[in-house]
């Protein structure tokens, strides 16, 4: 765990209600995680910066501590329709965008699959409610990234030590 200034509360000690908020705020923590795994709605980019995915591609996460930071995983389909591409899938959290992962289609409209994860740090999400929302730009070529009702989305937020 990476928490600043653990309580310390030696056997014989009875534990202050800060000490007994400070340790249930850890443990709701540990246990702290929110995720969707929904169909795609039909959507394509060019854009060479992020742009939001369409339809539900977002949750909502409570960060309870200061000290932890948030891991975003996600799983997804997608292709290319119209050219060799390179792709990147990203998250909105807090005002900045943060790379998850990078793809590279060169073949015209084969869908695969992608997985990826982030850590944000600590610093950047202090405790409070964010908006983590999926992304995609295209990296470099000229092909229209593309998703159909026949895609799949996962994505999770999760507060971790």
């Amino acid at each position: 765990m990476t928490w600043a200034a653990k309580p310390s509360i030696l056997p014989a000690d009875i534990p202050t209600g800060a000490q007994i908020k400070e340790i249930l705020d850890r443990i709701e923590a540990l246990s702290n995680e929110v995720g969707i795994s929904v169909a795609s709605v039909a959507d394509t980019t060019t854009s060479a910066t992020y742009v939001s995915f369409a339809g539900t591609a977002s949750v909502s996460i409570t960060k309870v501590q200061d000290a932890t930071r948030l891991r975003v995983d996600l799983a997804t389909t997608a292709f290319i329709a119209t050219g060799d591409s390179e792709g990147r899938f990203g998250v909105l959290v807090g005002g900045v965008d943060y790379d998850l992962v990078n793809w590279d289609a060169s073949t015209l409209s084969d869908r695969e699959g992608w997985g990826g994860f982030v850590y944000i740090p600590a610093a950047s999400v202090p405790a409070g409610v964010y908006t983590v929302q999926l992304r995609w730009r295209r990296v470099s070529g000229a092909g229209t990234l593309t998703r159909q009702t026949s895609d799949w989305i996962s994505l999770s937020c999760r507060e971790v030590g």
